[in-house]
């Protein structure tokens, strides 16, 4: 259930049918902004998925997971957020506020492309992996530098692209806080926290 695609535990169901197991368990955990931790056994252990597996397919039908839609809702409060968030860059750079990133995770990269930003409203991101600094992102082509750069060129705001580590970046990044700078967190609507 890892960021690259997400499942329904309906769909689960079906998918562990198929090669001979059941779900015993499933998890919420906090990683990548919430996923799911599934257990199963072979089918000869455990004939069935465990009744608390079933009652939350019956949450999904009862949220709609299996209508399209569900997914066409889904679309419209994305393609707002995209709206938004562009809104909001636009407003900063009228305003002749300058811009940067934080992060270059695979989930920020997908951002920039689908909201069309790159190195016109962000000249650079930074990040702490070494492996990524000196590269640029793909598609959008925004220069990757060392964390650094933020206290070298003190940008009036950063956007942060690993939003689901906000509060960590943030904490990490006190100083360029303290001496006024702001942070853009865009998930899940657009926010400028101080």
């Amino acid at each position: 259930h890892e960021h690259l695609s997400y499942f329904s535990i309906g769909s689960l169901t079906r998918l562990y049918d198929a090669v001979g197991l059941s779900i015993t368990q499933v998890d919420d955990v906090p990683v990548h902004g919430g996923s799911v931790r599934v257990y199963a056994t072979d089918a000869d252990s455990a004939s069935a998925h465990a009744p608390a597996v079933l009652a939350r397919i019956e949450s999904e039908h009862a949220r709609g997971l299996q209508q399209d839609a569900c997914y066409a809702q889904f679309a419209s409060r994305v393609a707002s957020q995209r709206r938004n968030l562009q809104r909001l860059l636009s407003s900063l750079q009228r305003e002749g506020a300058t811009l940067a990133a934080y992060g270059a995770p695979a989930k920020g990269n997908t951002l920039l492309n689908y909201c069309g930003i790159d190195t016109a409203t962000l000249p650079y991101t930074v990040d702490k992996n070494a492996m990524k600094v000196g590269l640029y992102t793909p598609g959008t082509h925004v220069p990757v530098l060392p964390v650094s750069t933020v206290l070298e060129r003190r940008p009036d705001y950063l956007v942060i692209l690993a939003w689901n580590f906000a509060t960590e970046i943030i904490r990490q990044q006190a100083e360029y806080s303290r001496r006024g700078g702001r942070f853009i967190v865009p998930i899940p609507e657009p926010m400028v926290v101080s």
